[in-house]
């Protein structure tokens, strides 16, 4: 990430151990359920190749828009404590937004503190990209069962 970036971030607890948080973010039958679905939506393509460097590829199909694809590429993976990966929503963004993904667990229960490292030109879109990731991490607190 360039000079020309900021972050913005948003945290959540999850009343349940962090290994199943993490899991859930590289489990294509968990993730396709949360990230980047919408409640309208239909996630058509869920491909997910965890490993450093490997890629991602969900695809939510939206009747307003039609599909809304996001790609991304793992950078780093440390179960279950770690997750940061590049993401990029096709056709919308020509840069990609770095996202690291912080799990401190807690005994049983964990901390989830996830930051998003963007391109200043979506600086104006701030709220909006907040209230997506709140959103995202709402419906991974259902999918994982700490809702």
């Amino acid at each position: 990430m360039g000079p020309n970036t900021f972050d913005l971030g948003v945290s959540r607890h999850f009343t349940v151990p962090a290994e199943n948080v993490f899991d859930a973010w590289i489990q294509p039958d968990k993730a396709r359920q949360f990230l980047f679905a919408t409640d309208t939506g239909q996630m058509v393509v869920a491909e997910i190749d965890v490993r450093i460097g490997g890629t991602f590829t969900l695809t939510d199909r939206r009747p307003e828009i039609g599909d809304a694809e996001h790609v991304g590429r793992y950078l780093e993976i440390e179960p279950p404590r770690r997750l940061v990966f590049l993401v990029r929503a096709m056709p919308y963004q020509t840069e990609d937004a770095r996202v690291s993904i912080a799990i401190i667990p807690k005994g049983g229960e964990c901390d989830l503190e996830l930051t998003v490292t963007a391109d200043e030109i979506w600086r104006e879109h701030v709220e909006k990209t907040r209230a997506g990731w709140s959103m995202i991490l709402d419906n991974l607190a259902k999918v994982v069962g700490s809702a």
